[in-house]
């Protein structure tokens, strides 16, 4: 993804390349899922599929935004990524629940599942979700797919966790 012969880069060419990933994962989970949620008939015209594609674009924003958001060394980054996604963001407004309580739902699921971790049980909170949030009328009664998009979610986390260093340890941010 990034340039590993160019050791230094801006601040925009990481916060850019950073939106590029996100888009890149949020087309992943959407291809994924798309044929088991159509199978289960939570997709089932182009109108629900727009939402959840829209919707993973959301959960992938906010992922980026979790798990760089701890680390003040890349507010440079995330300025630039938040400039990048700002176009979308900004074709969203209007349309249902907004970003920040989105965000404040997610972030709240994932602390329960952090708490739920700790204790070695089994956690689905943020899977269920964004269930909610990606697919109209979601019952909350399919385990099974429940815990392959936690497992997706947190799989994302961690991916992005390691680019977080990765940006950290080999490159300088000019």
């Amino acid at each position: 993804m990034f340039n590993l012969f160019k050791k230094r880069v801006t601040a925009k060419e990481s916060g850019h390349q950073t939106w590029l990933y996100c888009i890149n994962l949020a087309e992943q989970f959407c291809l994924r899922f798309r044929p088991e949620l159509q199978a289960a008939g939570y997709v089932k015209n182009p109108d629900e599929d727009r939402r959840f594609m829209d919707e993973a674009m959301n959960l992938h924003i906010w992922i980026i935004f979790c798990t760089f958001g701890h680390d003040n060394s890349h507010d440079t980054i995330l300025e630039e990524f938040n400039n990048c996604a700002m176009t979308f963001v900004l074709g969203q407004q209007g349309r249902g629940v907004s970003m920040d309580d989105r965000f404040k739902s997610y972030y709240q699921a994932y602390s329960k599942d952090i708490e739920t971790i700790k204790k070695r049980g089994i956690y689905t909170d943020l899977a269920k979700t964004a269930l909610q949030c990606l697919v109209v009328n979601y019952k909350g009664c399919e385990p099974i797919i429940e815990m392959t998009v936690q497992m997706d979610i947190m799989s994302s986390i961690t991916a992005t966790h390691k680019l977080q260093n990765e940006i950290r340890n080999d490159f300088k941010i000019k």
